[in-house]
C-alpha cells in the first residue's frame, strides 16, 4: 500500500502543476488579452466624416461642416442609455466653460424624437442637437462605431480631422485635457 502511495503522490503533484499552470495562462489570456471596447471601433485612420446633414430640433438642416473652424466634439447618445446620461451634464458644463475659446459640441440622439426632446429638457442641454432618426445604425457606422456602441464621441480638430475616439462614457477631466491640447 505504501509503495503505491509512493508512486502516485509524485504523478498527482506534477498533474496538480501542470492542472495550475494551464488555470494560470487561461486566467491571463481572458483578463490580459481581452478586446477593449475599442476594438469595436474602426480603424481611425480609415475614419472620414460623411458630410451629414441632419435636421435639428427646430427642424434646420445642419451639417458638421457648419461648425468648420472650430474644435468638434461630436456625441452619439440615446436618452436610454447610461452612461450618456452620466456625461451629459459633463458636456454641457465643458461647452459653458469652453465655448469661447473656440470649442462646439454637437449631439446626434440616436433614438426617437420624443425621447430626444424630453431628454435635452430634461438635461438642460445648451449645445446643438441633431436626430439620427432612421438613420442612426448607419451613422454610428459611418462614424466608426461598427458595433453600435453607445456613447460614442468624436474629437475633431480645427481643420475636421479626427483626433479622438472615445466609446462608452467620456470623462469629463479625460475629455477636456484632449480639448485643451486642441484649443
Amino acid at each position: 500500500m505504501k509503495s503505491k502511495a509512493l508512486i502516485w503522490a509524485p504523478l498527482l503533484l506534477v498533474l496538480g502543476a501542470l492542472m495550475g499552470w494551464a488555470g494560470h495562462k487561461a486566467y491571463q489570456h481572458f483578463f490580459y488579452s481581452a478586446p477593449s471596447l475599442m476594438d469595436k471601433v474602426a480603424d481611425p485612420d480609415n475614419i472620414s466624416l460623411p458630410s451629414l446633414i441632419l435636421p435639428d430640433l427646430n427642424g434646420k438642416e445642419t451639417g458638421l461642416a457648419d461648425f468648420k473652424g472650430k474644435v468638434l466634439v461630436v456625441n452619439l447618445w440615446a436618452s436610454w442609455c447610461p452612461p450618456c446620461r452620466k456625461e451629459t451634464p459633463e458636456f454641457i458644463a465643458l461647452q459653458q466653460e469652453l465655448g469661447s475659446k473656440g470649442v462646439q459640441f454637437v449631439g446626434i440622439g440616436v433614438d426617437e424624437e420624443p425621447a430626444i426632446r424630453a431628454f435635452v429638457k430634461e438635461m438642460g442641454v445648451t449645445y446643438p442637437i441633431l436626430l439620427a432618426g432612421e438613420q442612426g445604425d448607419q451613422i454610428l457606422m459611418a462614424f466608426g462605431d461598427v458595433q453600435g456602441v453607445l456613447p460614442y464621441t468624436l474629437v475633431l480638430d480645427r481643420e475636421g480631422k479626427v483626433r479622438e475616439r472615445h466609446l462608452g462614457y467620456y470623462p469629463q477631466e479625460e475629455l477636456r485635457r484632449v480639448l485643451m491640447s486642441l484649443i
